[in-house]
């Protein structure tokens, strides 16, 4: 168990996600290996089986607001947007405070198109951590689709200067 938190904490989820998911076939599902093991696979991008071991966290578990971003990580992830913003609205009852959360509720709202109730959330997330750098790019897609273009090129210049591997930001300039 220490070996499969070590490898987390170091970011080698691909390693992670394999020892984890050894406990959870072995019998061992504790809460906090069912979590770590649904964020390994989130990480290495495994969104299928996250999914597969969410399901059964859920069935054994009571979710919390964490549970609830990761589990609309996943359906934005798949392409579910509609199961996306009921996780992510479902995480924000039990924290409404919760970035990722904003973050991500804003972000799926502006890819269907929904920019101001976007903003909203994106707002939020920007004033719970002034440097979110996802956030502000996403922030500053919705204002340059609102056509607050000053506002938007100011945002995605700002996000660049907090994480300059963010593509997602270079992708929105």
């Amino acid at each position: 168990y220490e070996k499969a938190v070590d490898t987390f904490n170091n970011k080698d989820y691909k390693t992670s996600a394999i020892l984890f998911e050894n406990f959870l076939r072995k019998g061992l599902e504790r809460e906090e290996i069912f979590r770590l093991a649904i964020t390994s696979f989130i990480m290495i991008e495994d969104y299928a089986k996250a999914l597969e071991i969410e399901t059964v966290f859920k069935n054994k578990f009571e979710p919390n607001a964490d549970d609830y971003c990761n589990s609309g990580f996943i359906k934005l992830q798949t392409n579910l947007l509609e199961d996306s913003i009921t996780y992510f609205q479902k995480a924000l009852v039990l924290n409404p405070d919760h970035n990722y959360s904003l973050n991500n509720l804003g972000y799926v709202l502006a890819t269907k198109e929904q920019y101001t109730e976007a903003l909203t959330y994106l707002d939020k997330a920007i004033e719970l951590d002034k440097q979110f750098a996802y956030a502000y790019t996403n922030r500053g897609f919705v204002n340059i689709k609102l056509g607050k273009l000053e506002d938007g090129l100011s945002d995605l210049q700002y996000s660049m200067k907090l994480d300059t591997t963010n593509s997602y930001t270079y992708r929105n300039l």
